[in-house]
């Protein structure tokens, strides 16, 4: 482990799950690597604050199998499902995803696992050669062919449109008049598809806490509540940057810098007399997503499974409901039921107060017992600190201008990417383009 603390090779700002698989694989490949954090814990906005005794997950909750994060695991060597012999690791939901109908409870995972491998992975293929016939016909790009407007071809059931827009809205933080078709049929004909999920024991920050435990082994640096104030520009490369923590300002010097801070506040953090315009406008056209969360404790259950969907509510903010104790019950005190209620708010300058009154509304007719519910936290992630940095299709490439400068995050993912899985890929991209282009010193 070094210990020159105004030095690294690559500095990494935000120990959000995009930095911190950054860090840990550049940390296993011998770079020096700083990561620093704002807060006073890790995980971003996919991090787990201790609320009463609860285990309250600050926003993203739900981790993939069979993908990036999960390779990203492997090759640092970190266990990604439940290890049996420590009780850490992603635990899967028996049943997944339930569908709440009146009073029942109608297990969905069956129909997404065989659709998911099969019959919906082919409609999604078929779908997607097919939208750019339908944009030429209302002359438009393909991207602006919504999703909702796709469905509408076919049914105008509003059943059959809750069912959909629900699920697809709480994962890509999109209502489905605004989300584009194509988008939707990417994921599903090329991705995991959500085919299986599952929940960490200690909250969503656990994940992050087992990287940076190897992260740490392989001689990498954490600094938390430490806040990037400036990155120092030379000759058009990062050379170092200027840190705040307790008060006190102090200077780095590194080869690299990678931000999981998002790329409007990347920008912040450079200057934008260093960028070319068409960059700067391009900046500009990211549209961060807003989404809201309501994390609840009831001492009744409402059953086995890992998220519920549902159909029409009263004023359409229920997106899904997800229940982490009948999988993790280290995440409640003995004898309550943890649960998280997604909603998804009106579009524009939106009334936050106004927003979340709708959604506990809703809840209280969805969820039966709601009005005796223990409510630990009503969240609403807007502006800087969005649900996710870039609604589909307005996220910019990962490398920036400055040559040896790169985001990761939401908001540099791949079009129609979704969920911590994007994230994870933007890591991997980034750092394929980091041992190409920054060897690591020393080596030859």
């Amino acid at each position: 482990m070094y210990t020159n603390d105004d030095r690294c090779d690559v500095l990494v700002v935000g120990a959000g799950i995009g930095g911190v698989c950054a860090a840990t694989l550049l940390a296993q490949q011998g770079y020096r690597v700083l990561l620093t954090e704002r807060l006073n814990r890790v995980g971003g906005r996919a991090s787990t604050e201790p609320i009463d005794g609860f285990l309250v997950n600050t926003g993203a909750a739900a981790f993939e199998f069979g993908g990036t994060l999960e390779q990203v695991c492997r090759t640092v060597g970190v266990p990604y499902g439940a290890d049996p012999a420590t009780g850490r690791g992603i635990r899967v939901p028996r049943p997944a995803v339930v569908l709440r109908l009146g009073r029942m409870n109608i297990d969905l995972t069956p129909v997404i696992g065989g659709w998911a491998n099969g019959t919906f992975r082919w409609i999604c293929r078929v779908s997607l050669d097919r939208l750019p016939r339908m944009a030429a016909k209302r002359g438009v790009a393909v991207e602006e062919v919504t999703f909702e407007q796709w469905l509408s071809r076919f049914t105008k059931n509003r059943w059959i449109h809750a069912m959909l827009r629900n699920p697809l809205a709480s994962f890509f933080v999109t209502e489905t008049d605004e989300l584009p078709a194509a988008a939707v049929f990417t994921f599903f004909a090329h991705n995991t598809g959500l085919r299986k999920f599952g929940f960490h024991p200690e909250g969503s920050i656990g994940l992050s806490r087992m990287l940076l435990d190897r992260f740490t082994e392989f001689g990498g640096r954490l600094r938390t509540s430490t806040e990037v104030r400036r990155l120092r520009i030379e000759d058009g490369h990062v050379v170092g940057a200027v840190l705040t923590a307790d008060g006190a300002e102090t200077e780095i010097d590194c080869l690299a810098a990678i931000s999981d801070a998002g790329p409007r506040a990347t920008v912040e953090l450079v200057g934008e007399q260093h960028f070319p315009q068409s960059y700067l406008q391009a900046v500009k056209t990211v549209r961060p997503a807003a989404l809201m969360a309501v994390n609840f404790a009831m001492p009744t259950s409402l059953g086995r499974f890992g998220a519920m969907t549902f159909g029409p509510t009263r004023n359409s903010r229920l997106l899904e409901l997800m229940n982490f104790t009948a999988t993790c019950p280290e995440m409640a005190p003995p004898g309550w039921h943890l649960y998280l209620g997604w909603g998804l708010p009106a579009g524009g300058d939106f009334d936050s107060e106004r927003e979340s009154q709708l959604l506990l509304e809703d809840l209280r007719e969805a969820v039966p017992g709601f009005d005796t519910a223990r409510v630990l936290s009503v969240k609403v992630n807007r502006d800087d600190w969005p649900a996710q940095h870039a609604s589909p299709g307005t996220d910019l490439r990962p490398a920036t201008p400055i040559a040896n400068l790169w985001n990761v995050g939401d908001g540099v993912k791949d079009f129609g990417d979704g969920g911590m899985e994007s994230v994870a890929k933007t890591s991997r991209a980034v750092v394929d383009s980091v041992l190409r282009d920054i060897p690591v010193p020393g080596r030859h």
